[in-house]
């Protein structure tokens, strides 16, 4: 029954939030005239060419540069508090992220969501955070399957981060701040032209910030957490006078952390006498705040983007070619008992490199006819090397150790078509046809009480895929847009290649690809001379062949083919902006995903019921909200004022596959204030203002201290999985100064 009121309160709050801004600044929106700020005019590139926001038949979230500029947005993962329906959810700790859009999770395999920037697709869950700032123009949040344009893993949607390009905003800038938990960061932004020659122009944005940590690990009587991050963004364009123009972009990150702040919490429910303890747990998961005492481990990540874009035009058509390189490696050593005893110890070391061609051929063929064919190319290697090992008083229990290099290569070819076949209608027909191939060669070596035994494999595997989409979009006025889509969609399976128990039989190194069909309805219609702009969606997914977990035949838990689910839903936005200085935008989202056929036969064993269908997928609050209040207005000629308060209400969800345990609702404000004087800008700011402690997040898995405690007989019974739960998110705030040059 709770959720059921709090879903109905939340869509009436956000029906009154959407009924009274409305009213109050008609008259002013009616009256201005400044087109900056007329919203219907704002254009994305979502589908790979420019456009109008409201023209564009699929369900679209639009951030921009002025709201990740804000000193409470920090990193890349941070746009989920300003999109609702987008979860970015950190896996382990924050090493890694695993981005949910309308409820088609998973925490294994690749990413369900395509992160893009400037196009340019960035693989690895590891990869998904970084530092934002003034180098960023928008970030363009897609809804529902981009397979035909974008390709690997826009399964569910896709986010493209594009740069600001380098002739715009041309000056310096320095930017220095200051915070809790003794938070510093500085950030140096320079544009302009080369050598005074007005057709070359570059951008070059350096940022750091490091934190001391919040939470303590009172095992050392050091901050548990403290982390560094340093990003750069350089970008050159050359625009001589000819149809050709280039643009080159490096982007480079560096993390260098500690420890990850969550511990593993004792099971409540479903005792099973056969282990004599508790299976499950059952209710919220109350995220821990103190009791951290963890062997100290570290956290390094480093990550280059190289990319070159040509772009030549003649007459209507334009030829773009696409070349990239992405290059990331990762260090991980952390204690894996998450106890103050030295136990068990785990390691990983991640090296990925991927190079990547995309050429596209674009017209305006017209009689209200365009198209796009493009074709496109990769390889990547993956090295991975990782284990755990049983240490100190657990040492007899042995440990595992695995290696594998990953080559994967891939080829595609894909095209769209626009059709205005009536003053009022608009056929879009796309599709991908795509071949991918994956290469394993892998070694795993066990030790238990009884010996060692090293298991050796290599497998190779093709996936062909075609993904097609078809969308109707009906002009009904000069300000409404209504549309109708369906599109196929597909993502690559892959390999199993490490298990924390059991032993991975060759039969069962691999998956195959996962299939969805999507149905979509939409408008989008403009008010308010186009001071307001409202979308609306609603949206029904059938997935199949879904990658879940299962147990294997040697105990080894695996990646298979043996899911199906449903996903349904609506999403609402609306934005305004008077023309005077004031602004607000409202987002509503409400998803039901669950299972419709899922069995997970481990449960059996260990007394639960194995048939998960009708459960809840994982990290898929049923309701989410968003809004956005800002405000600017002259002190004097030259002084400015500034507030802008943001809100993200986040529905409970479940955390686990078992359905018993679920991460409680969460609403988070963020709070920005600051003054302009000339060149200069004074800022305060606060993340988490109302301090919500909901846990970040929580996986469910073996706790090798309750494994060693049950044979050491420290402990009557075993609890197979227990629920690894993330500290919350804590309220931190600062100022900062920026000087402009």
């Amino acid at each position: 029954m709770k959720n059921e009121f709090d879903g109905r309160t939340t869509a009436a709050l956000g029906l009154a939030l959407i009924l009274l801004p409305a009213t109050a600044v008609a008259e002013e929106a009616t009256n201005s005239s400044d087109a900056s700020t007329v919203l219907d005019r704002i254009e994305v590139t979502s589908r790979k060419r420019t456009e109008a926001l409201r023209e564009v038949p699929a369900s679209i979230a639009l951030v921009e540069g002025e709201q990740l500029a804000r000193d409470s947005i920090r990193s890349a993962s941070d746009i989920a508090r300003l999109v609702p329906g987008l979860q970015m959810v950190p896996q382990l700790g924050n090493g890694s992220f695993s981005p949910v859009i309308r409820g088609l999770s998973t925490s294994f395999g690749e990413p369900n969501v395509g992160f893009f920037i400037d196009s340019v697709y960035v693989g690895s869950r590891s990869a998904l955070d970084f530092l934002l700032g003034d180098g960023i123009e928008r970030v363009e949040v897609a809804r529902g399957p981009q397979s035909a344009l974008y390709g690997r893993n826009s399964f569910a949607g896709a986010i493209n981060f594009v740069t600001r390009d380098p002739a715009d905003h041309p000056g310096q800038s320095l930017r220095l701040g200051i915070g809790s938990d003794a938070r510093r960061s500085v950030q140096w932004h320079s544009a302009g032209a080369v050598g005074g020659n007005d057709s070359t122009s570059y951008r070059l944005v350096a940022n750091g910030q490091q934190t001391d940590g919040h939470w303590t690990n009172e095992l050392t009587g050091d901050a548990l957490d403290a982390r560094k991050d340093q990003g750069l963004l350089f970008s050159l364009a050359m625009r001589p006078d000819s149809p050709l123009n280039a643009r080159w972009m490096l982007k480079l990150d560096r993390t260098r952390a500690d420890d990850f702040a969550q511990q593993f919490v004792e099971n409540n429910a479903s005792f099973f006498p056969p282990l004599n303890d508790y299976q499950q747990y059952v209710g919220d998961l109350h995220a821990p705040t103190q009791g951290f005492a963890v062997t100290p481990g570290l956290f390094e990540r480093d990550t280059q983007l190289l990319a070159m874009t040509l772009d030549y035009a003649w007459e209507v058509t334009t030829l773009t070619s696409i070349t990239a390189f992405n290059h990331l490696d990762v260090g991980h050593a952390y204690d894996a008992d998450y106890s103050a005893a030295p136990l068990s110890w785990s390691h990983l070391d991640l090296d990925e490199r991927e190079f990547s061609q995309e050429l596209r051929l674009s017209a305006e063929a017209g009689d209200g006819l365009d198209w796009m064919l493009g074709v496109s190319g990769y390889h990547a290697s993956n090295e991975r090397q990782d284990g755990t090992d049983f240490i100190g008083p657990a040492t007899p229990l042995g440990g595992q150790q695995g290696w594998n290099e990953e080559d994967a290569d891939g080829f595609a070819a894909f095209g769209q078509l626009n059709w205005r076949f009536a003053p009022a209608w608009t056929l879009t027909l796309s599709g991908r046809l795509a071949h991918d191939r994956k290469a394993l060669r892998a070694a795993l070596d066990v030790r238990s009480a009884q010996g060692s035994v090293s298991l050796p494999f290599e497998d190779e595997v093709d996936f062909d895929s075609f993904t097609p989409g078809a969308y109707l979009s009906f002009a009904a006025t000069q300000n409404l847009t209504l549309y109708a889509s369906v599109a196929r969609a597909s993502k690559l399976g892959g390999f199993n290649v490490f298990a924390l128990t059991g032993v991975i039989a060759d039969d069962e190194r691999s998956f195959d690809a996962e299939h969805s069909t999507n149905l979509e309805l939409g408008a989008k219609w403009s008010l308010l001379d186009g001071r307001a702009l409202a979308q609306w969606s609603v949206f029904d997914i059938d997935w199949q062949d879904q990658i879940v977990r299962a147990i294997g035949t040697q105990g080894a838990l695996i990646n298979v083919n043996a899911g199906a689910s449903h996903s349904q839903g609506m999403e609402a936005a609306l934005q305004i902006n008077n023309g005077r200085g004031t602004d607000a935008s409202l987002s509503l989202s409400y998803v039901d995903a669950a299972f419709d056929d899922y069995q997970l036969l481990i449960l059996q064993q260990i007394g639960l019921s194995p048939d998960l269908s009708g459960t809840a997928l994982q990290y898929s609050p049923r309701w989410s909200a968003q809004v956005s209040l800002g405000h600017e207005f002259a002190i004097t000629a030259t002084t400015q004022a500034y507030a802008r308060l943001n809100g993200l209400y986040r529905d409970r969800m479940l955390a686990a596959p078992d359905g018993g345990a679920y991460l409680p609702s969460a609403t988070y404000v963020d709070l920005d204030l600051g003054l302009r004087h000339g060149d200069w800008e004074f800022s305060l700011w606060a993340q988490n203002l109302l301090q919500d402690e909901a846990a970040a997040s929580a996986v469910l898995l073996t706790n090798p201290a309750t494994q060693f405690g049950f044979v050491a007989g420290l402990r009557p019974g075993y609890q197979v999985f227990q629920g690894l739960v993330m500290a919350p998110v804590p309220r931190s705030y600062g100022m900062g100064v920026r000087y402009r040059f």
